[in-house]
């Protein structure tokens, strides 16, 4: 058998998010060109949050140290022009 054609390897980009904290939720932000919201698959690793995602070009993945405070429950996305947006809410503190 043939080797995969290179053309068709993606490459693996580490995502790099941006987080804002706010009184009742934190957002974070991530730069993924071309992922739609219902593209996004995520999962709480501890107090972590493991991001994947794969556009037409590429692949991304990324584990996110969250702050203290934040519920592990769904989050809000919301996807804008390749930037998606991932509001948790807060727990009691």
């Amino acid at each position: 058998s043939s080797p995969p054609s290179p053309q068709r390897a993606k490459a693996v980009r580490e995502v790099t998010p941006e987080i804002i904290e706010e009184p009742q939720c934190i957002t974070v932000l991530c730069e993924l060109p071309g992922v739609e919201p219902r593209d996004l698959q995520w999962k709480w690793q501890g107090e972590n949050l493991e991001l994947n995602a794969e556009s037409r070009l590429a692949q991304y993945h990324g584990t996110i140290e969250m702050p203290p405070g934040v519920q592990a429950n769904t989050p809000e996305i919301i996807g804008n022009n390749g930037v998606l947006e991932l509001r948790f809410h807060r727990g009691k503190e």
